[in-house]
């Protein structure tokens, strides 16, 4: 595959994403309502997720050093 084509479609997944995650609500009421209940869920669950992570990494360092 050509340098230059490997490079382009490199570009085309940050576009992809962006895309996705930044997109325009839907005009209609059910389809808008529902687009903004699954951007709150998803917000939440990753905040958590993130936020989880660090007294995850933290118990799993004390259960291993205390031999458990």
């Amino acid at each position: 595959m050509h340098q230059k084509a490997i490079y382009l479609k490199s570009l085309k997944m940050p576009n992809i994403i962006f895309n996705r995650f930044f997109r325009r609500p839907p005009d209609s009421g059910k389809e808008a309502l529902l687009f903004w209940r699954k951007r709150i869920f998803l917000t939440i669950f990753f905040i958590t997720i993130f936020i989880g992570i660090f007294p995850l990494v933290s118990n799993i360092n004390i259960s291993i050093n205390s031999g458990q």
